[in-house]
């Protein structure tokens, strides 16, 4: 009996319990941890007593009044309602629907339902049981979750704040509307002011060959492709600075995104060497380089047309469609960008099979170069004037549909997480789990925001603003998210306009009562909530990274660049509606270098002590109309000079003279021939 009972523990459990145990010393601190939870611990088999729910009704600040006037019968007076929060006195609104039950709890009943008030202690748990642990369902689903079973007042605006705002599945769920910044054009006025390069990756060909370098004029238009058999740094300079820059000269300035391929100290030492400038995109934001995104998808669809035989051989045949490309003309511009380029067009072998060839004359070399020099100062004119107004027609057509709002320096944002993690991803996080904070606005006009970790140590990024979701209201790291319900502060309500339906409408409190209140909320720099009612700084974000090592101040060229693009010469293809945040005067050699141009500083220059202010609605007084007159106001009183000349009578044969003013019975005559002198 005594060894069924027994059991033998090793040595170190017993020195483990005994250690744990042990009474310190007086002069030895204790550190004791309090863990008690925010809100009641309720599992699932522990439902709550009757007693407990109408302590609880009974103690909470709102409902406790609510509950002495229903068990006296009375409802309180003007001068007590005064006395009574906003709470109290919207749950007051609901008098004829309140009840006590047999036991002494609180409902409002209605024609459909019986919910229980619920007092303000379990509102936490109701949202984590009947959000939370329901799927992360929507708001429309989970108030109807809440609705049918509990009531409590303004329900409607606080399960919004906590399913939109302040749970956490905000960083697991793609939003339905994505962030849209304006778009923002880059002007160029001359060839070779701007080229901007990518790599296009295709299906290996015969030699080995799989990508096309593609180097592309803003200005005109003018595209080069090279077939390569990598997309080393090696190969971009031997063909940029071996072969481009021989035929055509240096650009002013190499446009790219942020590949291994450029991003290197080759082509940083080579650019330096040969004076040429240097920008690229931000991370994981293609729009910013769009015009060779746009000239890829043309070239991709010219490839297609080749028969399956071309296709296994593509390389020898990409040198005639990019001269094809190049000889007809762009609609952005209105001309070839050979011709701009060139100043003529080219000889085509269907104009030597029907001897199409213009006779130009004989001519002298000083005739034809001033002719020439007419010739292409109209052309340029010509096309900086049709691209200017394509531009405007691009950035209206995508302003139609912002949805972006202002980030400040101490705004919390969440990232896009766009890292593979390998398999499809369908599982995957829409946003990092890790919550950055804005460190300052790049520039004043450009979308472009540097953001780091909010906690602990991590490097900055500078990410575009469509790549970023405003989350003030979530909770902090290492917060729960009913923790951070209940110690949410609402905004103080300064004005209601309420609205009171009849007493027989068997409605929700959110469907007949209006409340307005405008939000006061100051903004208190870094790590602070924002305003909770402001609207969505919402919607979409994406993640990337600037180069290790970098300064920020050497590297502020990480600004992108963006544009539209020509459509197709059949007419079917669309303008591609780019952002462009870096450049926006008119033109790109006063503005496009990054580091002269873009400020170092935060772009609020009324910070003090580190505090951004957000800006403030301005508040007029409401303007008041005085009469000096009945019927004129005094603003719309006016005074005449002089006198009013007395009206004239004018009588004509056979008609009284007329009255200075119509009378209301029309003066009629049997006989409008005698008027003017008729007979019968």
């Amino acid at each position: 009996m005594i060894e069924q009972c027994t059991e033998e523990l090793s040595s170190d459990c017993i020195a483990a319990t005994a250690q744990a145990v042990e009474v310190q010393e007086d002069t030895s601190p204790w550190v004791v941890s309090d863990s008690s939870p925010c809100s009641p611990d309720m599992g699932d088999s522990e439902p709550l007593l009757v007693a407990e729910i109408q302590q609880s009704q009974r103690e909470d600040p709102h409902m406790g009044p609510v509950i002495k006037y229903k068990l006296t019968g009375m409802r309180p007076c003007s001068k007590q309602m005064k006395s009574l929060t906003p709470q109290s006195r919207c749950l007051l609104r609901e008098w004829e629907k309140l009840h006590l039950d047999e036991n002494g709890i609180l409902k409002r009943k209605t024609a459909n339902r019986h919910q229980l008030v619920l007092p303000e202690r379990y509102k936490a748990v109701v949202m984590k049981k009947l959000h939370n642990e329901m799927g992360h369902q929507g708001v429309d689903r989970t108030t109807s979750l809440i609705r049918d079973r509990f009531f409590w007042p303004h329900m409607q605006q606080e399960i919004e704040h906590y399913v939109a705002k302040s749970c956490h599945c905000l960083k697991q769920k793609k939003p339905c509307r994505e962030t849209r910044a304006p778009l923002v054009n880059i002007i160029t006025t001359q060839p070779f002011e701007l080229v901007s390069v990518d790599f296009l990756h295709l299906d290996k060909c015969k030699g080995g060959y799989e990508y096309i370098l593609v180097i592309v004029d803003h200005f005109t238009r003018f595209a080069q492709a090279y077939p390569t058999t990598s997309k080393s740094a090696k190969t971009v300079a031997d063909r940029l600075f071996n072969d481009y820059a021989l035929r055509f000269g240096f650009p002013r300035r190499i446009h790219h995104d942020q590949g291994g391929e450029f991003e290197n100290q080759l082509l940083a030492q080579l650019t330096k060497n040969c004076g040429v400038l240097s920008s690229r995109t931000t991370p994981y934001h293609p729009q910013g380089n769009g015009q060779t995104e746009r000239f890829n998808r043309t070239l991709l669809q010219m490839l297609k047309t080749l028969t399956d035989k071309q296709k296994t051989n593509w390389k020898e045949f990409l040198n005639k469609l990019i001269f094809a490309y190049n000889s007809t003309k762009c609609e952005v511009t209105g001309f070839s960008p050979f011709y701009l380029l060139y100043g003529r067009h080219p000889r085509l072998p269907v104009d030597l099979l029907f001897g199409l060839e213009e006779s130009t004359g004989t001519v002298s070399h000083q005739e034809y170069l001033q002719r020439w020099r007419e010739q292409m100062q109209e052309a340029h004119e010509i096309a900086r004037e049709n691209a200017g107004k394509a531009a405007v027609r691009s950035k209206k057509n995508y302003d139609r549909k912002l949805r972006s709002t202002t980030l400040y320096p101490g705004d919390r944002v969440l990232v896009r997480n766009l890292t593979p993690r390998g398999g499809t991803g369908k599982l995957r996080n829409h946003w990092e789990e890790t919550i950055h904070t804005v460190v300052r606005r790049m520039k004043e006009d450009l979308p472009i925001y540097e953001v780091k970790p909010e906690v602990g140590k991590g490097r900055s990024r500078i990410l575009h603003r469509n790549l970023l979701l405003s989350c003030d209201l979530l909770p902090m790291e290492g917060q729960s998210d009913t923790a951070a319900y209940l110690t949410k502060k609402m905004t103080k309500q300064k004005r209601n306009y309420i609205v009171k339906p009849n007493e027989d409408e068997e409605e929700d409190e959110d469907e007949f009562c209006l409340y307005y209140s405008p939000n006061q909320q100051q903004y208190c720099g870094e790590g602070s909530e924002g305003d909770p009612n402001e609207l969505e700084r919402e919607t979409s974000g994406l993640a990337g990274q600037t180069k290790n090592g970098e300064d920020l101040g050497e590297r502020v060229d990480t600004v992108e660049l963006s544009h539209e693009e020509c459509p197709g010469e059949d007419g079917d293809e669309e303008l591609i509606q780019v952002e462009d945040p870096l450049v926006t005067g008119h033109h790109v050699e006063e503005q496009i270098d990054v580091e002269h141009t873009v400020s170092l500083e935060p772009c609020n220059d009324s910070t003090v002590d580190g505090r951004y202010p957000r800006p403030q609605r301005e508040r007029r007084a409401p303007r008041l109309f005085t009469y000096d007159h009945l019927g004129t106001p005094t603003c719309y009183n006016t005074s005449c000079s002089g006198e009013v000349q007395q009206y004239q009578n004018m009588s004509y044969l056979g008609q009284q003279a007329l009255p200075p003013w119509p009378s209301s019975v029309p003066f009629y005559n049997p006989y409008p021939y005698l008027m003017y002198g008729y007979q019968i």
